[in-house]
């Protein structure tokens, strides 16, 4: 902290933030930017805003990540931050633990009695691809469904992006909640996200066209292993399929109880 005077002689104390390498430029404005925003939207003290934004941002150091996401990983991304927003509103902690998309596990939310599968297509049929053999294989004795998006691109004011849409999930349901902020960068970093190319990712907008969520059962299109007659070749590295759901029988994703699946 450094006081100035001014020239009408009044005293005032100021944080200075300072890059002294030119390579961490990038990374720097972008901490400013959040750290303003903290103090001046949010009304956030200053040394509390500056403490807490670089405790933020030291997941995505641990991490460090050069490259953007492609605009379909950002739908991805996107697609399952809404579901974990929806979750957020029951209980944050605990939707962030069945959060496990991030950590590479077959399906993207776990439960005690479900898991969750969350794929966003733009195509003007409602079709998906599915990676791995066994993605849409039930877990133990769980119950599975699948959450499908349909998404395009748009500019008009129902659009969101990556980087808002992070900034909803922190403001209303992680303000004042510092570890739970930790985990939640920490997961973000897991698939690839850095803070450090937000202005590139607020570009991408997308909206919502329809969303919904179905019982992966008898009748829900799928492969998986124990449907095959014979093994596969273990010298198969990977397997992935186009699904349509075209026909098949689900519910609006704003017309459910998150409550059925999230206990």
């Amino acid at each position: 902290m450094y006081s100035y005077k001014f020239e009408n002689g009044r005293i005032s104390q100021f944080i200075d933030l300072t890059c002294n390498l030119a390579s961490y430029l990038e990374e720097f404005t972008e901490i400013v930017k959040e750290i303003a925003r903290c103090i001046l939207e949010n009304g956030d003290r200053s040394l509390s805003a500056v403490n807490q934004i670089i405790s933020n941002w030291i997941s995505f150091w641990a991490n460090k990540r050069d490259e953007i996401l492609s605009e379909e990983n950002q739908i991805g991304l996107i697609c399952e931050l809404i579901v974990l927003n929806n979750l957020c509103k029951i209980n944050p902690q605990n939707a962030l633990k069945t959060w496990k998309g991030p950590l590479g596990e077959k399906q993207d939310f776990n439960f005690t009695d479900w898991t969750l599968e969350v794929k966003g297509t733009r195509k003007l049929k409602r079709t998906h691809i599915v990676n791995g053999l066994d993605q849409l294989k039930p877990i133990a004795k769980k119950n599975l469904a699948f959450i499908s998006f349909q998404i395009t691109e748009s500019t008009n004011d129902n659009s969101i992006n990556l980087p808002g849409l992070i900034d909803t999930v922190i403001k209303f349901h992680f303000k004042n909640k510092p570890a739970l902020i930790i985990i939640f960068n920490e997961l973000l970093a897991s698939v690839g996200y850095n803070p450090v190319h937000a202005e590139e990712y607020r570009r991408f907008n997308v909206e919502i066209l329809e969303s919904t969520i179905y019982t992966v059962n008898d009748r829900f299109p799928k492969l998986t292993s124990d449907m095959l007659k014979e093994p596969i070749n273990a010298n198969v590295s990977s397997i992935w399929y186009h699904i349509s759901l075209d026909g098949i029988e689900g519910k609006n994703l704003n017309n459910i109880n998150w409550g059925d699946y999230f206990y």
